[in-house]
């Protein structure tokens, strides 16, 4: 069998088709209608379902073998327009897990409904004019987008209105010869592996069907896996995701050790999930075989969409696989491209194991 082994110039430019649209929750159409043209050339059949979800299918050799899903969500981080101050600022709620310290500074775009996007920068009242002790007390309400107006008539003249949706500036650099750094590596990276895995099984047919799958709105509750689940009925499932490093200052002693560079992360337990233990085995045996170094991961604050799959129908037999990535939920993630290429492998394993 022959080994996924990633182009980096390739890689990149597949990741810059994913990474630079914007996909909010419920607004994940320009990442779906890329995800769909990468993925149809190796697919077998292709469905979008009424949410929004994508699935591509490629069937297996042995139509008695294990179904299997693999699920990526489209959405990414991001805000909701909710007051258009009288001074033209725009406030905000959050749709999606936020710290505040990441976000004030940064450029960030709000999604009209007719006139397209119109660019800005977060602000807040600066610490000067701010009581010393709030100085450090930063609240997402404290926080507006600046897209150069003085007035709200100048604001909503651009067309822009309470209910707009509110997304980071995206970018993808290279760090050396192995690190990237993207915005909206939550989860374009687990989209980009559904392409590739698609490209790897398309040339190396499996036993198992597998359905590779885009969803919508993970940030906002896991909604499009559970749609997507009950549609296809899998017999077993693998949220892709990116997992959180833990190698840099400041980390709490104790913690679980993740690091960029040492492997893929198996998802042992999240808030909304435990591995089911015969994914668990088969990601193992799938790691001893192809020789994959792996670690593991214990999300106490965060979940993914396995979570949403595992109770739909009968039950699915549910887990996840993360690419470390260091910053996540901010405007600038990193992650190793030794660790995608790694997490590719145990995945394609994953599927001839089970």
């Amino acid at each position: 069998m022959k080994k996924i082994t990633l182009d980096r110039t390739e890689t990149i430019e597949v990741l810059e088709n994913l990474a630079l649209a914007d996909g909010p929750p419920a607004r994940e159409g320009a990442v779906r209608e890329a995800l769909t043209e990468l993925l149809r050339p190796y697919v077998d059949e292709i469905k979008v379902d009424r949410l929004g979800n994508v699935v591509g299918i490629i069937k297996g050799t042995d139509d008695n073998g294990t179904s299997i899903l693999m699920a990526a969500h489209m959405d990414e981080i991001a805000m909701l327009a909710t007051v258009i101050e009288d001074t033209g600022q725009i406030r905000f709620t959050t749709l999606s897990g936020l710290d505040p310290r990441m976000v004030l500074g940064q450029q960030a775009k709000v999604l009209t409904r007719e006139k397209g996007a119109f660019h800005g920068v977060m602000g807040a009242l600066p610490p000067h004019l701010r009581k010393k002790e709030d100085v450090k007390k930063l609240k997402i309400n404290d926080l507006f987008l600046d897209v150069g107006t003085s007035t709200k008539d100048e604001t909503l003249a651009l067309g822009i209105s309470p209910g707009d949706f509110i997304v980071f500036e995206k970018g993808v650099r290279m760090l050396g010869k192995d690190r990237v750094m993207i915005s909206a590596a939550d989860d374009r990276v687990g989209c980009l592996m559904l392409v590739f895995l698609a490209r790897h099984l398309h040339d190396n047919r499996p036993k198992n069907t597998v359905y590779l799958a885009g969803t919508v709105q993970e940030e906002f509750g896991t909604v499009g896996a559970a749609t997507a689940a009950y549609a296809v009925q899998p017999d077993a499932a693998l949220a892709l995701e990116v997992s959180i490093a833990t190698d840099f200052p400041g980390v709490p002693e104790g913690q679980p050790k993740i690091e960029l560079g040492k492997g893929p992360a198996i998802v042992i337990a999240d808030w909304g999930l435990i591995v089911h233990e015969r994914v668990l085995k088969a990601l193992q045996d799938a790691a001893a075989e192809g020789k994959i170094p792996i670690q593991y991961e214990i999300a106490e604050g965060s979940t993914t969409d396995a979570a949403a799959i595992q109770s739909v129908r009968r039950g699915v037999m549910s887990g996840a696989v993360g690419v470390p990535t260091r910053y996540i939920h901010s405007t600038a993630e990193i992650f190793s491209l030794k660790d995608l290429e790694a997490s590719l492998r145990l995945l394609e394993g994953f599927i001839r194991a089970l």
